[in-house]
């Protein structure tokens, strides 16, 4: 058994079989490496940090400006304002024209970090598609991949390695790993 601290998630998920991931000194998530590094919001400042390595300029939206995942030097500003639903895609067609990438004059690249922002922009990719790239498959297979349920179905249907699922019932339903 040994502890080690690490800000490069690529590192934790090689060698780590559990992670605690600490905001500001305090966990947020505690778990099995797959399912804690697994993505969200978690990781959005790395993802900034990534593409401002690469000199491409970054703006992040964020529900709350002060939430730790906001805080970073790496991008151009924070801006507050919804992250899903009808209101984030009328933040981003406000945004749209003056986020054009600066060097071509073409769309800004739109990187979403949650499951809702993912399915809010890929319902509106049309809306959207004057001021922003994305890389998307269809939205069918969008709403197939969040919903635990049709994914597995589908992975099962294709002979796909899915592991052992129990499903809850309840309006909310759970899917759990029991591997």
């Amino acid at each position: 058994l040994a502890a080690v601290g690490s800000r490069r998630q690529e590192s934790a998920a090689a060698f780590a079989q559990r992670v605690v991931l600490l905001a500001d000194g305090v966990p947020i998530a505690d778990g099995p490496s797959a399912e804690v590094l697994s993505g969200g919001t978690y990781f959005a400042t790395e993802t900034a940090r990534i593409l401002a390595a690469r000199g491409i300029p970054v703006v992040g939206l964020a529900a709350d400006a002060r939430h730790f995942c906001a805080r970073t030097r790496v991008v151009r500003e924070v801006i507050e304002g919804p992250t899903s639903g009808d209101a984030l895609i009328a933040t981003l067609e406000r945004l749209g024209p003056r986020l054009a990438d600066p060097a071509t004059g073409g769309p800004a690249v739109l990187v979403p970090c949650s499951d809702a922002s993912v399915l809010t922009i890929s319902a509106s990719r049309e809306r959207l598609a004057p001021w922003y790239r994305f890389v998307l498959p269809a939205h069918d297979t969008v709403e197939m991949l969040m919903d635990k349920v049709r994914f597995t179905e589908h992975a099962q249907a294709h002979g796909l390695a899915v592991g052992a699922q129990v499903h809850d019932v309840r309006p909310a339903h759970v899917a759990v790993d029991r591997r």
